[in-house]
C-alpha cells in the first residue's frame, strides 16, 4: 500500500491489483528457469555462437579480444546462454 499511496498517488488498492502482482513474479520466476537451462545447455554448445570446433579455435580467433581460453569460453557461454532465453 505504500507504493501506492505515496508513490503512485493510487488510492485504491483491488483484488485485480494482487492477481498482477502474482503474474509478475510468475513470469520472472520461469525466465529464471528458462536462463538457468541455457546456461546448462551452454557448457556443451557455447561454439554454436560463432561456429567454432574447439577451444582452441576461440582461442585462436579471439573474438572478444581478451586473450585468455577461459574468459573466452566464459563470454561465449553467456551469449549464447542470452541469445538461447530470448529466443
Amino acid at each position: 500500500l505504500f507504493f501506492y499511496r505515496l508513490v503512485f498517488f493510487i488510492n485504491y488498492f483491488n483484488q485485480i491489483h494482487v492477481v498482477t502482482i502474482f503474474l509478475i513474479l510468475g513470469i520472472g520466476a520461469d525466465n529464471v528457469f528458462v536462463f538457468a537451462d541455457a546456461w546448462k545447455q551452454s557448457r556443451h554448445l557455447w561454439y554454436l555462437v560463432h561456429d567454432l570446433s574447439s577451444r582452441k579455435e576461440a582461442q585462436e580467433r579471439n573474438i572478444y579480444g581478451t586473450g585468455e581460453l577461459e574468459t573466452e569460453v566464459l563470454i561465449h557461454r553467456l551469449v549464447y546462454t542470452i541469445r538461447r532465453a530470448a529466443s
